[in-house]
């Protein structure tokens, strides 16, 4: 996306993308459909937030085949719940299925995630 001024002042959530008519108008050159302003609005408001997402599902799946020490206390992590924590002891071998366990939440599952990262970097 186009990180010019307009872009920028489109992104505040107080703007409208009927103020920037002629910024648009000069992008896509000539006038556009209704859609097409509420699509460029939307895009250009929740660019970063996709971006973010983007991010997350990339770092997700290259970590799903991420083993699970089978010494892993899950009861212990911070912010998953003891539900989630008791019915992962002893099924849990790797992200991917801890997720298809039914009391799973993306949440848990994303946690244990961060959770394995960090105690891969202090131990």
């Amino acid at each position: 996306m186009e990180t010019s001024p307009n872009a920028a002042f489109l992104r505040r959530p107080e703007t409208k993308v009927g103020e920037l008519l002629p910024w648009i108008s000069g992008v896509l050159g000539g006038e556009s459909r209704a859609r097409v302003l509420m699509t460029v609005e939307t895009e250009v408001k929740y660019a970063g937030y996709i971006d973010q997402q983007r991010r997350q599902i990339e770092r997700m799946q290259s970590s799903d085949s991420r083993a699970i020490p089978g010494s892993m206390e899950f009861v212990g992590i911070p912010g998953i719940s003891r539900e989630v924590g008791e019915s992962w002891s002893g099924f849990a071998r790797d992200v991917r299925f801890s997720g298809q366990i039914l009391t799973s939440t993306p949440a848990a599952v994303a946690l244990l995630d961060v959770y394995m990262s960090l105690a891969g970097r202090a131990g």
